[in-house]
């Protein structure tokens, strides 16, 4: 056994999209395939009807699978090519009655960005793209964006391809790793981080602090920050409310831009309403991409309200009302 084998299979813990984890490691994990298509090698025809598909669910996880893959478009060789409207047709009513009554995590495989932000949106946990982010790149920021886990595959199909396999292998996961680090940060801190103030400034410092949260976590951000840095406050969700020491702006040249949503609203009623106006076009055309960390119907409005409050959440959380989000 190779020496370093005990760390190669140590066991990690993958963050998954709406609050959801999964462990890796020494145990293996079973993934089911699930195809809602009438023409796929191994079961096409076969779960087309959401019941059919639900049943087939139930089955796999009573067998041990961990994960249900669902995918709304074949890539057996010949298969008809199908466009976004259809795959979405075939596939959003599946993840979203697997997400109402299964318990086991839901990937959805597919390559297109809309899909997957749909289909994440519906209740998927984990985006599985064929075409290893190469065909729309968007992809990655969709996962990246809302927290979802990602699985690169490898193809030959429709592409120029090396004579050896193995070089050929290599040289497409390569451009597509490149993709997916370009759709995500660079280094992650958990701002819960005994000495947040010391891993900040071990990257160098900071120079834009933005929506700091918490006056705690503002402090050590503040404290961390470059000469001619920039701190943007857009309130502070929890913990105290900071008292800025004047010289640390003095030294440091800094400037501090505050934001609050609640005072404009007061005496300038048009900003927050033009604002909000360009993020929801933003939002339509695609272009944001917000991070949602847990989805939850009105009947549970007092938990959506507790992970706010315990700062539980990684990211929106967002309640839904009669299948209406609100």
């Amino acid at each position: 056994m190779p020496k370093d084998a005990a760390t190669l299979f140590a066991p990690v813990v993958w963050p998954l999209a709406h609050g959801r984890s999964i462990e890796l490691g020494p145990k293996a994990v079973i993934m089911g395939v699930l195809n809602v298509t009438p023409d796929s090698f191994s079961d096409g025809g076969r779960f087309e009807k959401v019941e059919a598909a639900l049943a087939q669910a139930r089955r796999m996880t009573a067998e041990g699978a961990a994960i249900v893959d669902v995918g709304g478009e074949s890539t057996r060789p010949g298969a008809a090519k199908v466009d976004a409207s259809e795959e979405q047709r075939r596939i959003l009513p599946v993840i979203e009655a697997l997400a109402a009554g299964n318990a086991a995590l839901i990937s959805v495989d597919t390559y297109r960005a809309e899909t997957a932000r749909l289909a994440v949106a519906a209740g998927a946990h984990i985006v599985n793209d064929v075409w290893g982010l190469q065909r729309e790149p968007d992809i990655a920021r969709v996962a990246a964006g809302t927290g979802a886990g990602l699985v690169i595959m490898h193809t030959g199909r429709g592409r120029e391809k090396l004579a050896d396999p193995v070089a050929d292998q290599k040289a497409f996961l390569s451009a597509s790793l490149a993709i997916a680090r370009a759709a995500g940060a660079d280094h992650l801190i958990d701002s819960d981080s005994a000495d947040l103030r010391a891993e900040l400034r071990a990257l160098g410092g900071v120079d834009v602090v933005y929506d700091a949260i918490g006056g705690e976590t503002f402090m050590a951000a503040l404290r961390a920050t470059r000469p001619e840095g920039r701190l943007i406050p857009i309130g502070f969700a929890g913990g105290t409310v900071p008292q800025i020491p004047a010289n640390l702006l003095l030294v440091k040249n800094l400037t501090v831009i505050g934001l609050y949503w609640g005072g404009y609203a007061g005496f300038r009623p048009e900003v927050p309403r033009s604002s909000l106006a360009q993020l929801l076009d933003w939002y339509r055309a695609g272009r944001l991409h917000p991070h949602v960390s847990h989805s939850l119907p009105l009947a549970r409005a007092a938990e959506a309200l507790a992970l706010l409050q315990e700062r539980r959440s990684t990211g929106k959380v967002v309640v839904t009302i009669g299948g209406e989000t609100g």
